[in-house]
């Protein structure tokens, strides 16, 4: 593992000439990474958490590309502001332990990392990424389900919108089983949420808590809902309007008919107006049927029919 003034990154030693290869940066830590311990699969790591001086771990077990692992954020010292600068366990014990920067420059020991033994933490959380289910179209995000044990402790579901507004759902405990919630908050559709999960130890047995173990959200997509419309018109090759207009020629219709079919190929979009409300939508033609009749009466003559036209809005 190699530690700098910008961060943490894993390297593998060449066996034929020594040479290192390392990877990209797996930790961004603007305070500098100082120290590393080991443990099993893990990597302790020394930073700055929320601007308290902490621990991050990595996960060597899990490699995401070659070369970066993942992580998460571990111990750290609440109210206590800089960050770590050495890190070890201690003595034989699975008790890690960090030294701090600045005045705070004291041994300081957290929860042993098994979390078998000794008090948890009275709180801690799990925020997840944003999700947007790879569109940029606009959700509504009602469902939530998370799933574990939660005989000791509890566990608060929460979403987060893109302001960074948390909104609590349901608390689950040993009274409270999982069940799936209902998120009506926000109440306004979304591109993007997170999910935040709250774990807090048990109130009498502290070395004790809830297991989380995944979570199912659920969405729709908000956008407007295409109309499907289907009306019909008189084609013939002579008409007369409401104003007593006669207007047409041989031929007028199927020419008329052959212009729809060939808007309708193309697939182009066109204003569709309704002059009886004024309603005027932009719209496909989704399917164009001709039925061919004798002219219904005096109004109408020649070659004709009833056109039968489907469009769905844009």
């Amino acid at each position: 593992m190699i530690g700098t003034n910008k961060g943490v990154r894993a390297a593998i030693i060449s066996e034929q000439d020594g040479s290192i290869n390392y990877g990209p940066l797996i930790i961004e830590e603007s305070n500098g990474v100082y120290d590393f311990a080991f443990r099993d699969k893990f990597v302790w790591v020394t930073g700055s958490i929320g601007g308290y001086a902490g621990l991050y771990r990595i996960d060597l077990g899990t490699e995401l590309e070659p070369l970066r692992f993942a992580y998460a954020t571990d111990a750290y010292l609440d109210g206590v502001t800089g960050y770590a600068t050495s890190v070890d366990f201690v003595g034989n014990t699975n008790q890690i332990a960090f030294t701090t920067s600045g005045s705070n420059g004291i041994a300081i020991q957290s929860g042993e990392y098994t979390g078998t033994t000794g008090a948890l933490a009275s709180t801690g959380y799990l925020t997840t990424g944003y999700i947007r289910y790879g569109t940029l179209e606009p959700k509504n995000f009602k469902r939530l389900f998370g799933r574990g044990d939660f005989t000791f402790g509890s566990m608060v579901l929460e979403t987060v919108d893109r302001d960074g507004v948390e909104y609590d759902h349901i608390t689950y405990d040993s009274s409270i089983t999982p069940i799936e919630v209902t998120t009506s908050s926000p109440p306004n559709a979304q591109e993007y949420v997170a999910y935040k999960f709250i774990l807090a130890r048990d109130i009498i047995t502290t070395s004790l808590g809830p297991t989380f173990k995944g979570y199912q959200a659920k969405a729709t997509i908000a956008t407007p809902r295409r109309r499907v419309i289907q009306f019909p018109v008189y084609c013939f090759d002579i008409e007369t309007d409401r104003f007593n207009t006669v207007v047409g020629y041989e031929g007028r219709a199927f020419e008329r008919i052959q212009a729809l079919e060939n808007v309708e190929e193309l697939g182009d979009v066109l204003t569709w107006q309704d002059l009886g409300t004024g309603e005027s939508r932009q719209a496909v033609i989704e399917k164009v049927t001709f039925t061919r009749m004798t002219p219904p009466d005096k109004r109408f003559d020649g070659f004709g029919g009833v056109l039968i036209i489907t469009i769905r809005t844009v």
